[in-house]
């Protein structure tokens, strides 16, 4: 589970709220998000605070304004090999 912040408090997703769980490819996170979960164990919980230039510097994405930081509270559910 993981809900995505901007630092003025503004929730850019929530995986609770969506009932969704947030499943990724390691090659598709950005370094920093990649390194915190690699120190996570199954059941475990992490704030990420990434700062812009780490996150997704000046290009933004949809919902993730040019320059900003980004927060990532995480809930490690589980853990599954890709094949």
């Amino acid at each position: 589970n993981v809900i995505t912040t901007l630092p003025d408090g503004t929730v850019v997703d929530d995986t609770n709220k969506s009932k969704q769980s947030y499943m990724a490819l390691a090659g598709d996170m950005i370094p920093w998000l990649k390194e915190v979960l690699n120190r996570m164990k199954e059941g475990g919980t992490a704030r990420a605070i990434i700062p812009a230039a780490q996150a997704y510097g000046s290009v933004g994405t949809a919902t993730i304004p040019p320059n900003s930081a980004v927060i990532y509270d995480i809930g490690l559910v589980s853990v599954k090999l890709a094949r």
